[in-house]
């Protein structure tokens, strides 16, 4: 599994297990901290936070107007 792959997936599971983008955002965060050493965790906790950002304006999960007020 590809680095985008694996931070679609991450980006698919944080959203359903969450109400806002910022909560989205934390378990993305949480997860790649918990990852071992050697599993490419900063570059999937940045392709995945790349993915969240690209579907922020155009998403039934809160759009941008949420992630701005909570940010």
């Amino acid at each position: 599994m590809t680095i985008t792959e694996k931070a679609r997936l991450m980006v698919t599971e944080a959203k359903q297990a969450t109400t806002t983008f910022k909560q989205a955002m934390q378990v993305i965060q949480t997860t790649c901290a918990a990852l071992p050493a050697g599993r490419n965790a900063n570059e999937i906790h940045d392709a995945a936070i790349g993915i969240l950002f690209s579907e922020m304006y155009d998403s039934p999960h809160g759009g941008a107007q949420e992630c701005i007020k909570e940010i």
